[in-house]
């Protein structure tokens, strides 16, 4: 945050389901109590927790039953804005870089419900937690120009797709990771639907 000039940082996360608002509650509260207890863990400072914004994006009429794809044209419109409005300057190269603005969160029907899952007694005694939240790239997928028949071709299933699963619990230290290098993308992907638990 100090070397890019930033008053903020955190995550945006888009909410795709609405099939009931009880539930979305009940997910989000999830997804925040584990964001407090990656803080709790790590012991970290109140000016690093104070700074962090989860900001939900939650509009059924844009954002119902949207896919990965589509919600990254919606988060790109949104950080073309945010950026000077939240760091309270005029956007530089290196703002686009930072993990707020390069990624977003995605919360479809099968991340609400794994999240959900994950709570139950039932996944406890599965091997725990499964649930997961889709982390979109704001770049549609890093290998630029490539095209997925291509890989299918070659019988790669690695493509970088432009998004992935990962695990809930794990976000913030993900974001953390993101933060200090800007390759990181490349040496943590996993392609959906495998689900990326740190």
């Amino acid at each position: 945050m100090q070397r890019d000039g930033h008053r903020v940082w955190g995550l945006v996360v888009y909410r795709c389901d609405y099939e009931s608002d009880e539930q979305w509650t009940q997910c989000l509260t999830t997804v925040r109590d584990a964001v407090d207890e990656t803080f709790r863990e790590s012991n970290s400072g109140d000016d690093l927790r104070d700074s962090m914004q989860l900001t939900v994006m939650n509009d059924k009429e844009l954002y119902s039953r949207l896919s990965p794809v589509e919600v990254r044209s919606h988060f790109r419109q949104w950080r073309d804005q945010a950026i000077a409005r939240e760091q309270g300057r005029p956007a530089r190269d290196a703002d686009f870089f930072s993990p707020r603005y390069a990624y977003c969160v995605q919360i479809d029907s099968g991340a609400l419900h794994s999240v959900l899952l994950s709570q139950t007694s039932t996944a406890a005694q599965h091997g725990g937690d499964t649930g997961y939240a889709n982390v979109v790239s704001v770049y549609e997928g890093h290998a630029i120009g490539a095209r997925p028949e291509y890989y299918e071709e070659l019988g790669d299933d690695n493509f970088d797709t432009g998004w992935m699963r990962v695990a809930y619990g794990y976000l913030v230290e993900f974001a953390w990771y993101w933060a200090g290098d800007i390759n990181a993308w490349y040496g943590e992907y996993q392609p959906p639907p495998k689900i990326h638990d740190g």
